[in-house]
């Protein structure tokens, strides 16, 4: 739905940046390889897979543990993957974390490859705004939250609610959201219906659950006794 007002780059090239590349069960991973996919099936263009390896590490401050998320060097040296019947083109930094020498191969790559098209899979993409008076950009964001953004489309994952916009506000960005639409994450169908009568909870309990995919990681003796304290008090 972006019309091109102006001449941008090579029509038949586009890029789809990510900010981590792991295995097809990653979902930022699965959709950036979907879009790949789309892109170069169902618009016949010439797509490059970009990871730029700028994943923030966690705010000090946080309940999660302060992981630095990993750079799988199994993947971090691959300059084309396999996905499906699709053979797709991949570039990467050399050191991960976007510091001045990735981020200058980075430009220089994309400015390369010349695309008139920049999909960005994630919600901030300093790489993105440098593009954006060279190529249409579009950012899909993989949280509720309004992309970090003054110059991108982007999409949203649920209507706006007022803090949204109060977000986009503050951005001055409104007039840049094109539509909304939930991610691409796979959820599985609950497998069983259980009461407080089976768990052995009683109705005048209060009941505190934690959900999520990575709890193994994530529950460890810091959320423990961070969980613990917020009981007690």
């Amino acid at each position: 739905g972006l019309g091109q007002g102006e001449s941008h780059g090579n029509d038949r090239r586009a890029v789809v940046i990510t900010e981590q590349l792991l295995g097809v069960g990653h979902a930022p991973t699965r959709i950036a390889l979907e879009a790949t996919k789309s892109l170069s099936r169902n618009h016949d263009m010439h797509v490059l897979l970009v990871n730029t390896a700028q994943y923030p590490s966690v705010h000090a401050g946080s309940i999660l543990s302060l992981d630095v998320p990993q750079n799988l060097e199994t993947f971090s040296q691959m300059s084309s993957v396999q996905y499906e019947d699709l053979l797709i083109d991949i570039f990467q930094p050399t050191n991960d974390g976007l510091g001045d020498e990735a981020l200058v191969s980075l430009v220089e790559r994309i400015a390369a490859f010349d695309p008139s098209l920049i999909l960005v899979i994630g919600g901030a993409c300093p790489l993105a705004e440098v593009f954006s008076d060279a190529a249409i950009v579009m950012q899909l964001p993989l949280s509720i939250d309004p992309p970090m953004t003054t110059s991108n489309h982007f999409s949203l994952y649920l209507p706006p609610d007022n803090r949204a916009e109060s977000m986009l506000a503050t951005m001055g960005n409104a007039e840049k959201v094109l539509f909304t639409a939930a991610g691409g994450y796979p959820t599985s169908s609950s497998q069983s219906v259980k009461t407080r009568h089976d768990l052995g909870l009683p109705e005048s309990q209060f009941v505190y659950a934690v959900v999520g995919t990575r709890l193994a990681a994530e529950c460890d003796e810091q959320f423990l006794t961070c969980l613990d304290s917020i009981c007690r008090d």
